[in-house]
């Protein structure tokens, strides 16, 4: 597509064409830099659903910068929909920046947003993000997932943990202890379709 065909519905007045086009496009071309100035420069976004597409699209495209980095290392603790926390915490585990910048305040922020957040697939997803850092905490962070996995109702928590530990090599010494655990739950507790067949490719 010629960028003028791109820009119509990347900036179109409506968000679901907005939303349709990221989802729906391959991204391969030469308009990266397009991109990446116009995600910098979408500061007011209220649709928290857009607004997630964008983060997506970020991580997706490997903007790892650290004006976008700070900004949606600071949604966490913003007022915001959590789909928005979520894809601001995916981008940060995605990104390679925490690993390079300061780990200790990193973690202390990072605990700070648990122990004010009682949003189960939130709490779970933060936890995701201390383990990634392999640190000394590293076995206290797994036990505090485990239990949690075990309180954890919200099937899409537990889909978004095995996806993460299944696909991510950042996981990988911790992969058969958490999907096992979450194998011996399935056997008690009765999972969706997709949380099962999920279970099986892990």
């Amino acid at each position: 597509m010629k960028l003028d065909e791109i820009i119509l519905k990347f900036e179109n007045r409506s968000y679901d064409v907005r939303m349709d086009f990221i989802e729906e496009y391959d991204f391969k071309d030469n308009y990266r830099d397009y991109y990446h100035n116009f995600i910098l420069q979408a500061l007011n976004i209220k649709n928290h659903l857009y607004l997630s597409d964008l983060i997506d699209l970020a991580a997706w495209l490997k903007f790892y910068d650290k004006k976008l980095y700070d900004r949606y290392f600071s949604y966490l603790f913003e007022s915001r929909h959590y789909v928005v926390k979520l894809a601001a915490l995916d981008y940060l585990l995605d990104s390679s920046l925490e690993r390079k910048g300061n780990q200790v305040v990193y973690e202390k922020m990072m605990l700070k947003l648990i122990s004010t957040n009682n949003y189960k697939v939130i709490y779970n997803q933060v936890l995701m993000n201390l383990i990634a850092l392999h640190n000394k905490n590293e076995g206290k962070y797994i036990e505090m997932l485990l239990v949690s996995i075990e309180k954890t109702n919200d099937w899409r928590s537990i889909y978004r943990i095995i996806n993460i530990v299944h696909t991510m090599k950042t996981f990988s010494k911790n992969k058969k202890k958490v999907i096992g655990f979450i194998k011996g739950l399935a056997e008690k507790n009765e999972y969706p379709e997709g949380v099962i067949k999920l279970l099986e490719k892990s």
